[in-house]
């Protein structure tokens, strides 16, 4: 039984030690405040100003541009939310759905919906500091429900939509804490 005591005394030693190593090299967690902002990162990602997606009317574009809002507007504590933009964020956000999935009678029971977000960050001169692309997938089954199936193309868009938003806001706070402005 010792031995046992003391492998396990051991094993947390060295879990402790390791742990402990990660914030002498300055490592902090990309999430450690709302989506990993530093203050100086949220109060710019406060100034960012979301132009309308070049296709918010439909459905997929205007989910893709609220939840981005949300997560923009949501991080950081004591940041001045009057100020006014500093940035201005251009998207373009492109959806094919494709069939992946065939019977025998040629019909799909399988799609895919691709979202496609090309963006860029702007300053007030207009200079392109950052840009680059995100994308998601999203899959849903068609069934003999018809009502069913609609649920699961509508939960397929929003899912790859919540992963489009989450991403940009990831690439948006490296860019920030990386380059300040």
């Amino acid at each position: 039984m010792p031995r046992q005591r003391l492998i396990r005394l051991a094993a947390l030693s060295l879990i402790f030690l390791g742990l402990s190593g990660l914030s002498a090299c300055g490592f902090r967690p990309l999430y450690g405040t709302p989506e990993g902002a530093s203050q100086s990162t949220a109060a710019a990602l406060h100034q960012i100003y979301v132009a309308q997606i070049n296709n918010a009317t439909s459905r997929v574009g205007h989910l893709v541009y609220q939840k981005l809002e949300r997560r923009l507007r949501q991080s950081g504590t004591g940041v001045d939310r009057s100020a006014p933009p500093r940035y201005r964020l251009n998207l373009h956000v492109k959806e094919r759905e494709e069939g992946v999935a065939i019977e025998q009678d040629d019909t799909f029971t399988r799609f895919n919906i691709r979202l496609i977000a090309t963006y860029e960050l702007l300053d007030l001169d207009g200079n392109v500091l950052t840009k680059g692309t995100s994308q998601a997938v999203g899959t849903y089954n068609v069934v003999g429900n018809q009502y069913a199936s609609h649920i699961g193309k509508k939960d397929a868009a929003d899912r790859a939509a919540t992963f489009v938003a989450t991403d940009l806001t990831a690439r948006l706070v490296s860019y920030f804490d990386a380059y300040g402005h």
